[in-house]
């Protein structure tokens, strides 16, 4: 699940010569207002005033406002349940009108709705688009053997996502990747952690080790196993393509006497002596 990049979307819908008769014009000015006002049936009715006297492209811009209105009205629903502070069902019909209407000049309210919706429900570490959550920010600049992607083939959510080159016989340095700083003192708070993982088919499959510790850098492993103070999980990415991960806090393994609210950063260790490129998007914590 990720938020849609809508900065510039309220351009799409401008009209450059809004319609060739005054009335329609005035009508069709009005019916923004009221759009921007949230009062979707009368936004609908002056836009549909509007069309009468418009070019046939000037009507197709129009149509698409009026889809946006019709969108609007159905929008309440998430407003009550947001109001009910019912947020799963809340995020369920946001993402329902966003599947409609995401092209539409309701982009924004459903970006902005989902913004509040996933503040209640998830706590972000990391999402790899261009206004990342707080957690993420610690992971710039990137070092060589990382970058961001934007070939959608290896996005699963949003526009961007992060490589990983992992290169036979680097150095530990180059062996584990940070996925962002986290604030122990909100786990307690969640349930799951949830993050996805892209990887070749044509490789077969890869272990990894998912590690939340103090500091990332005095994190220490033997082999395959884990020596160091934190708690770690063995992720094994065993099919081609997306492998979205979730994983019960309750049964990640613990390391020496350690608590969840030590936790101050979160990475991933390459097991094994494969040259690699692995694809991470959104990691995030689920609240209880």
């Amino acid at each position: 699940m990720r938020v849609l990049a809508v900065a510039c979307t309220s351009m799409l819908f401008l009209l450059g010569e809004t319609a060739e008769s005054p009335e329609a014009a005035v009508q069709f000015e009005e019916a923004k207002k009221l759009f921007a006002d949230e009062m979707y049936a009368e936004a609908r009715a002056a836009f549909e005033r509007s069309r009468q006297g418009a070019s046939k492209e000037q009507r197709e811009e129009i149509n698409r406002w009026i889809e946006a209105c019709r969108g609007g009205v159905e929008f309440a629903k998430v407003d009550e349940l947001m109001n009910q502070k019912n947020w799963q069902k809340a995020l369920k019909e946001q993402q329902r009108l966003e599947e409609k209407y995401s092209a539409t000049a309701l982009a924004p309210r459903l970006a902005e709705a989902y913004a509040k919706i996933s503040d209640h429900l998830f706590y972000y570490v990391a999402t790899f688009e261009e206004d990342p959550p707080e957690p993420e920010k610690a992971l710039y600049p990137l070092p060589k053997s990382r970058s961001l992607n934007e070939d959608s083939r290896y996005v699963r959510r949003g526009k961007r996502s992060i490589m990983w080159r992992i290169t036979a016989g680097s150095d530990r340095s180059e062996r584990y990747q940070r996925l962002g700083q986290v604030d122990g003192s909100k786990l307690d708070q969640c349930s799951t952690l949830k993050l996805s993982i892209f990887y070749p088919a044509s490789r077969g499959s890869i272990k990894l080790l998912l590690v939340m510790a103090r500091n990332m850098d005095e994190v220490k492993t033997k082999g395959e196993r884990f020596v160091g103070e934190g708690l770690h999980y063995v992720l094994i990415a065993d099919k081609g393509g997306w492998n979205d991960v979730s994983i019960d806090l309750s049964k990640l393994s613990n390391s020496g006497d350690f608590a969840m609210n030590e936790v101050k950063e979160m990475g991933v260790i390459v097991l094994g002596t494969n040259t690699d490129v692995v694809y991470f998007d959104e990691v995030f914590f689920v609240r209880r």
